[in-house]
């Protein structure tokens, strides 16, 4: 048998891997690790095929086909109702966090309302504030009355200093006479 890889006659050379070929790392394995059956592959020499790929052909018994699609079908029908339950309490989560939030929103606007409020009344009492302390800058500008009751009041206090001192001088007059008498 000559291949030219082997190189000369007469010399007999391994088999070699061919490049596409699947490498059989476990020769034989327990039947409890396969619950499927595996295809049985046929060689391409045999088949007539000089492709270096293999193919598989898939040989299955209709009793353990029809077995193992049973229990397939009622593993995804539990799938189903498992995501079909857990999809519900996640909307109700959602729902109820979407309540949370827009109560929430509800309650930061009614704050902002009220801090807008708080600012609007803050602005109008130091402008009216600053308006007060203006006005008493200028002498505001008096009435008759009240400028005839000042004149009056500073009057009275006059004449009352007037007859305060004429008091005085009476007294001081008095008190020296008193002791130009004793001596």
């Amino acid at each position: 048998m000559e291949t030219p890889a082997a190189g000369t006659p007469g010399t007999l050379s391994l088999p070699r891997r061919k490049p596409f070929q699947p490498k059989n790392s476990n020769a034989s394995p327990s039947p409890a690790s396969l619950p499927k059956p595996k295809p049985i592959r046929i060689s391409p020499l045999i088949t007539g095929e000089t492709d270096k790929e293999n193919r598989a052909i898939h040989v299955a018994g209709i009793g353990p086909l029809e077995a193992s699609l049973a229990e397939e079908l009622e593993a995804i029908r539990r799938r189903r109702y498992r995501l079909r339950v857990e999809r519900g309490k996640t909307e109700r989560m959602l729902r109820e966090r979407d309540r949370v939030l827009e109560a929430a929103m509800r309650e930061w606007e009614r704050r902002e309302c009220e801090q807008r409020r708080v600012e609007l009344e803050l602005q109008r009492l130091t402008r009216l504030k600053e308006l007060e302390a203006s006005c008493m800058r200028f002498t505001p500008v008096r009435s008759l009355r009240a400028r005839e009751e000042e004149k009056r009041s500073t009057e009275a206090q006059s004449q009352g200093l007037s007859c305060a001192a004429q008091d005085n001088e009476a007294t001081e007059s008095l008190s020296s006479q008193e002791k130009e008498a004793e001596n």
